[in-house]
């Protein structure tokens, strides 16, 4: 119920309202939330999940709060079982590591099997590219008495949100400046107004480390040069582990791009491309309805 998790449902609920038009309808059956750190009131919301019938499950949620997740969603038996999807968001990437500080690092593993994290993917080219030109800048230029950063800290390489973070700095810094140009204020000790800064920062468009910046009417960041990575929780129910593996990339002018090698694990160990099967059949184009 934070801002993170009101946004991310805020904008799928937006994305599926748009997509209703456009061949891409997807029907929300249930959107419920929970405090964070309050057992009771996620066992609430994973309860709300099961008795809407709910099969495919979007799910965002802290590696705090994860263990009561779990358990709920295992006594309401809507997870680590056939017919259901877990999808998640970037926060889950290290859940393998996270199986293993628990008290039962294979039930949790077991559990997990079969989500799968949809995250920003930034090319290796990027990286490269990034990390080159971040080893050129001494560190004396960036250690200010409010930021004293390491040597090891500068050079290590960045995460995905790091390049965001990166663009969004200089995007911000750019749209300041050309207020101050438009408004006649560069030197001068005059701040320009909020109101501009935000107009320009709307109308830019620059090619940053995680690739084109521009912004869409709404003042979003536009998609179209942005990748996403889905990425699938495996479980090794010989060795009882967890890993991580990726399944593909989708650019918005490219579509999907999957992976070749690579089967999807989905939750109840069932390996395949097809979906696990709910038990009930839909025509195509057909919205399933519990009561009929």
């Amino acid at each position: 119920d934070d801002l993170y998790g009101g946004g991310y449902a805020q904008k799928f609920s937006e994305f599926a309202a748009t997509g209703a038009t456009d061949g891409r309808a997807v029907r929300i059956v249930t959107i419920n939330s929970f405090k964070r750190g309050d057992k009771a009131s996620i066992e609430a919301a994973i309860a709300g999940i099961a008795a809407s019938k709910t099969r495919i499950i979007v799910c965002v949620v802290y590696s705090e709060d994860l263990q009561a997740t779990l358990d709920a969603a295992d006594e309401a038996g809507i997870t680590a079982q056939k017919g259901y999807a877990w999808i998640t968001a970037d926060n889950l990437i290290s859940a393998p590591e996270w199986t293993l500080t628990t008290e039962f690092p294979e039930r949790y593993a077991r559990l997990l099997g079969g989500w799968m994290p949809v995250v920003t993917h930034i090319s290796q080219e990027r990286r490269d590219l990034f990390q080159a030109e971040k080893a050129k800048v001494p560190l004396v230029e960036v250690r200010q008495p409010n930021n004293l950063i390491t040597e090891d800290e500068l050079r290590g390489e960045c995460n995905d949100q790091c390049f965001y973070v990166y663009d969004a700095v200089w995007a911000a810094a750019g749209a300041v400046c050309a207020a101050a140009v438009e408004a006649g204020t560069v030197g001068v000790p005059v701040k320009p107004l909020g109101s501009d800064v935000l107009r320009t920062l709307h109308s830019q468009t620059m090619l940053g480390s995680s690739g084109t910046v521009s912004f869409d009417p709404d003042g979003e960041r536009s998609s179209s040069s942005i990748a996403m990575s889905v990425k699938n929780l495996v479980f090794d129910k010989e060795f009882g582990r967890l890993s991580l593996v990726d399944l593909g990339t989708w650019e918005a002018t490219k579509g999907f791009t999957w992976g070749p090698s690579v089967v999807p694990q989905w939750p109840g160990q069932h390996s395949s491309w097809e979906p696990p099967s709910d038990g009930f059949s839909c025509l195509s184009g057909e919205v399933f309805d519990a009561d009929s």
